[in-house]
């Protein structure tokens, strides 16, 4: 299991109907078409959170919301509005997640990916220990412009 997480910045105006689903190659590493991902739970967060994993909860400081996996997708609850600003989405177990530049270079410049470091937390993931390389992770962020 990966603990895997992304920092979005929302620039332009409120969002609902918020769904969010990681990436990860269909037939293993490097092959086949890339499909949705999505298990465990996906917790949404307006601070980033360094704390262990474990103690990921409705109860941490930051919390926003939290959606379980169906159908390789997470959806939150259709009254969450997410104003502009920046939010952290983290799940507790995720398998398959991919990097979305495959360690090349930064291809989302407003957020960074989170991966499992030492003492069990979440750290800026930095590809080969370079922490010039910032990468994200593959992943599907949606939502409808609130009137």
């Amino acid at each position: 299991m990966t603990r895997v997480g992304q920092s979005v910045t929302i620039r332009q105006s409120a969002f609902n109907a918020i769904r969010f689903t990681w990436q990860r190659y269909a037939e293993g590493v490097n092959m086949g078409p890339i499909v949705a991902a999505a298990t465990g739970r996906l917790f949404l967060l307006n601070r980033e959170y360094a704390g262990p994993i474990p103690d990921l909860s409705p109860s941490v400081d930051g919390f926003v919301a939290m959606a379980a996996a169906a159908n390789d997708e997470y959806v939150f609850d259709e009254t969450l509005v997410l104003q502009p600003g920046r939010y952290w989405f983290y799940s507790n177990d995720q398998t398959n997640s991919i990097v979305a530049s495959n360690g090349n270079r930064d291809l989302y410049t407003d957020g960074e990916m989170y991966a499992l470091g030492p003492n069990n937390r979440f750290v800026v993931y930095f590809p080969n220990g370079v922490t010039t390389e910032r990468v994200d992770a593959n992943f599907v962020l949606r939502g409808r412009p609130v009137q």
